[in-house]
């Protein structure tokens, strides 16, 4: 019998949290799994629940939204062999998780997973906190400053929504460095430096699909935010990378690792989550196991 433990936000508040728990457990006990359940209580239980336990499971299954999958990603990229993963949408925001092609019903999610296939995903690193779907200094973190926590009680999504308008529309800037190695790759003022490791932000798909297993970082730089900006947030990826274009208010890199100071220090957001502040170092040295639905895209 394989062994598998459930990780799940126990303060998500949600009434029916327990019956998706219940009916996640039923499905993976009819696939020959034992199943432990692992309820977080408070900030930074599932990172310490897979740093702790990920060793005496082959499978962990996280069910919830991106938050709860970086604190699990932060635990098991630190265990010399990481059990396998498999991610059950059950948060505010999957962006990951629509990245990987997961059906949101819970029960449809556990059934494509566990008759997929699994696959080695890269796990990028910024200083010491690692991410599995972005890293953003500028519009997005500050966006992420600037949500009202109550609102995001009442409306959930939505309130990303408010403060992404409030942010595009009064942006701040920054000056910026970006460098490989000892190479400076691009200097000047931009609103927003994004890291994409997945294909999806807010729910909007990012203009290209990447490869998630070719230990290269796709970084994307905004000069300017405003009305513009916002149009083209709407328009879901339609938005025109050019990187030969002096001139263009968005170009694409593709790295292997970088370095990158900012002026006045700006904060980091990686998946979601508060990660400290610039100056950070990113790398990609680390790989995870993931559980994918059988899809044209994996």
């Amino acid at each position: 019998m394989k062994n598998a433990l459930l990780v799940y936000n126990g303060q998500a508040g949600e009434s029916n949290e327990d019956s998706h728990c219940d009916e996640i457990q039923s499905i993976l006990k009819a696939h020959g799994f034992s199943v432990r359940f692992a309820p977080t209580k408070g900030e930074g239980d599932a990172e310490t629940i897979c740093k702790v336990h990920g060793p005496s499971y082959a499978f962990i299954f996280i069910f919830g939204g991106d938050g709860t999958v970086n604190e699990c990603i932060n635990g098991l990229a630190q265990l010399s062999v990481p059990p396998t993963i498999g991610i059950l949408p059950g948060g505010t925001a999957n962006d990951f998780a629509r990245t990987l092609n997961i059906p949101f019903d819970i029960a449809d999610a556990t059934h494509a997973l566990l008759s997929g296939k699994a696959i080695n995903i890269d796990v990028p690193k910024a200083n010491n906190r690692y991410f599995i779907n972005f890293f953003a200094v500028g519009l997005i973190a500050d966006t992420s400053d600037n949500i009202n926590e109550q609102l995001k009680e009442r409306l959930g999504k939505l309130s990303y929504f408010l403060s992404a308008v409030k942010t595009t529309l009064k942006p701040r800037y920054y000056d910026y460095k970006l460098m490989h190695q000892d190479t400076v790759i691009k200097e000047g003022e931009a609103v927003l430096i994004l890291v994409a490791n997945g294909d999806h932000i807010g729910s909007v798909s990012l203009p290209q699909r990447h490869t998630l297993s070719d230990g290269n970082l796709e970084i994307y730089i905004v000069k300017e935010a405003g009305l513009p900006l916002l149009e083209a947030w709407f328009k879901a990826g339609k938005i025109d990378w050019n990187e030969s274009e002096e001139n263009s208010n968005l170009s694409h890199y593709q790295l292997s690792e970088l370095h990158l100071e900012t002026t006045p220090e700006a904060s980091i957001d990686t998946d979601g989550e508060d990660a400290g502040t610039t100056p950070v170092h990113i790398t990609v040295d680390t790989a995870l196991t993931f559980l994918v639905p059988n899809t044209d895209v994996f």
